[in-house]
């Protein structure tokens, strides 16, 4: 059965994708519906799903479905995928990108495998080499390149400009290794100017103090979340923490072209 979907919900699914009322009911809609309910857990998501994504339902939704079940990708990953960006698993030729990851050593089974599987099929072939030649670019080499993969799949999401953007003010402003950003591949997902230069900026601060040495937990401050940076390396040095604290509030206020940021 499909519930909960009010007339309003109807017009907008049907004007999206009128040929939907091409479709069985029985054969076609309702065995959609209910495939991605099964992963959605509930009317109410499954009906915003269908409206952000009307195809769902006159796709072989059920079909690609079990095609990753067989081939070993689980129910968890497949859930990911539904609340991620559900027309991928309506996709052509999912086999073949299973069979890719598997062969670069992603098991199926794991949250990686999902995530693995959006940048896979979210970027085509050029796309792809493209953010591949980047990272050579910047000295990394095909093993790194695919360990970098293994550990954040997320990284290959990045635009190539925010790759060589951050790259450059990783290497040239900060005189790090690019290495450093393949062990934490995580940070390339953040933003340079609200993220990586506030914080870059008071570890400078407090290595040109002599508070931290250079080569202390390189990306660490770049990685924990906003409540301990602040606690461990803007207040946690008593007699520099009114500076710290302006340094770090005026790069916050000039990132976000404001002037009201302040720390509590």
């Amino acid at each position: 059965m499909i519930t909960g979907a009010s007339s309003s919900d109807i017009v907008r699914i049907v004007n999206s994708s009128p040929r939907l009322l091409r479709r069985s009911l029985e054969n076609h809609i309702v065995p959609a519906y209910q495939c991605a309910k099964g992963f959605l857990q509930s009317d109410k998501k499954t009906i915003a799903c269908v409206k952000r994504f009307c195809f769902l339902c006159q796709s072989g939704l059920p079909e690609n479905v079990k095609l990753l079940l067989d081939n070993g990708v689980s129910h968890s990953n497949i859930a990911r995928l539904f609340h991620w960006w559900p027309s991928i698993i309506c996709s052509f030729d999912l086999l073949h990108t299973v069979e890719e990851l598997k062969e670069l050593g992603f098991d199926g089974s794991t949250s990686a495998f999902s995530k693995a599987f959006l940048a896979k099929r979210s970027a085509t072939k050029a796309q792809w080499d493209e953010k591949v030649e980047t990272f050579k670019k910047w000295g990394l080499s095909d093993e790194q390149i695919l360990e970098t993969f293994k550990k954040h799949p997320f990284c290959m999401l990045v635009s190539p400009r925010k790759i060589n953007a951050i790259m450059d003010f990783w290497v040239h402003h900060l005189g790090l290794d690019s290495l450093d950003l393949a062990r934490a591949p995580g940070i390339l997902q953040c933003s340079l100017e609200k993220w990586i230069i506030p914080r870059a900026s008071v570890v400078q601060f407090l290595i040109s103090k002599g508070l931290r040495r250079k080569d202390a937990g390189v990306y660490t401050p770049f990685v924990v979340s906003e409540k301990l940076f602040v606690e461990k390396f803007v207040k946690g040095f008593e007699e520099h923490s009114s500076d710290l604290i302006k340094l770090y509030e005026e790069k916050l206020n000039l990132a976000d072209g404001r002037n009201d940021i302040q720390l509590v």
